[in-house]
């Protein structure tokens, strides 16, 4: 709800030698980060430099209706957030489409199908941490247009960092489950219904050549080609009938069957030696000798989850009072 008040230059500089002062043990000379004798009087607000207004923004349009024999609905939209750290955003599209139909009195199938796409800009978090700790006696460029830093203060330029990233990730996600309900009997319904939840994703991160001091800087380019599938799906059957004999006697029974299963692949291919154009930003434009593979972040078709269940009960009921289930 408010922003961290930060020292300026000047204090910034008289805490810091004073921190050296009292970490020094006796007998030594501190090592003073700056002169006392020339404090400096530029300040640079570091927060200031990496963040912005953030903004949310969401609309929805949805059409709904029905008749006798179909219920209908269909939306669309557009979130879009633009976060606090400069160069931060993201963005997704969806629409959703729910149908249902009576095709008899005794059938009737529906489906609800979503699907969406996002796509978002990264920022590293650290940038908060290395603006908060930076020295506000640096400043951001220097005359040379070259990138600032504090010499004896191992703290990355924040403001570089975020020039230098570029993270970005796109992932498309289509959700959805359909049904079919039979009433062939009275007192009898037989339902099989499908669910699932499929997602591809895939991320592209590019890390240039730079140098800003000694502790921030890249010697190599790299680039990151990653990809991420997943499906999910849950087929369930089931059987339900009940029935009230004589007023009295009441039977209710199911039965069902059920089948799970997840599935998921993972990469993540790295190489180096990359030129800085976007456009040539592939694997086959950096030196192949040096494509290596996540083996952390690497899943050739693996099962996260399989299942499959049979299952039943039947319930007695007499006169509304005793009960008998199992």
């Amino acid at each position: 709800t408010n922003k961290v008040e930060m020292a300026g230059a000047r204090d910034y500089a008289v805490y810091t030698n004073e921190a050296i002062i009292n970490g020094t043990n006796e007998g030594e000379t501190p090592e003073l980060l700056f002169d006392p004798n020339n404090l400096p009087s530029q300040t640079t607000d570091w927060m200031d430099a990496v963040t912005k207004q953030g903004l949310v923004h969401n609309y929805d349009l949805s059409v709904s209706g029905s008749s006798e024999k179909t219920n209908y609905y269909f939306s669309a939209g557009y979130f879009g957030d633009q976060g606090i750290l400069k160069g931060s955003k993201y963005d997704r599209f969806n629409a959703r489409v729910n149908n249902e139909y009576k095709i008899a009195p005794i059938l009737s199938v529906g489906h609800n199908l979503t699907v969406s796409y996002g796509k978002s800009n990264n920022i590293p978090g650290s940038v908060f941490a290395s603006a908060y700790r930076m020295s506000p006696a640096a400043a951001i460029y220097n005359e040379d247009g070259s990138y600032g830093y504090q010499p004896g203060l191992n703290v990355g330029n924040s403001v570089a960092t975020i020039n230098y990233t570029n993270d970005y990730t796109n992932t498309l996600r289509l959700q959805g489950n359909g049904f079919i309900s039979l009433k062939p009997l009275e007192g009898l319904t037989l339902r099989s219904d499908f669910n699932f939840d499929k997602t591809n994703g895939d991320g592209l991160q590019y890390a240039p050549v730079y140098t800003v001091f000694s502790a921030q800087q890249n010697n190599r380019s790299r680039l990151n080609v990653l990809d991420n599938n997943r499906f999910y799906y849950i087929w369930n059957n089931q059987a339900t009938y009940n029935k009230t004999f004589a007023d009295k006697h009441e039977i209710n029974a199911t039965l069902g069957y059920s089948f799970e299963r997840d599935r998921a692949t993972r990469s993540n291919i790295q190489v180096l030696d990359v030129p800085n154009q976007r456009n040539l930003w592939y694997i086959s434009q950096g030196d192949v000798s040096t494509i290596t593979i996540d083996p952390n972040n690497n899943i050739n078709g693996g099962d996260l989850v399989r299942r499959q269940s049979i299952f039943g009960r039947l319930t007695f009921s007499y006169n509304n009072r005793y009960k008998i289930t199992g």
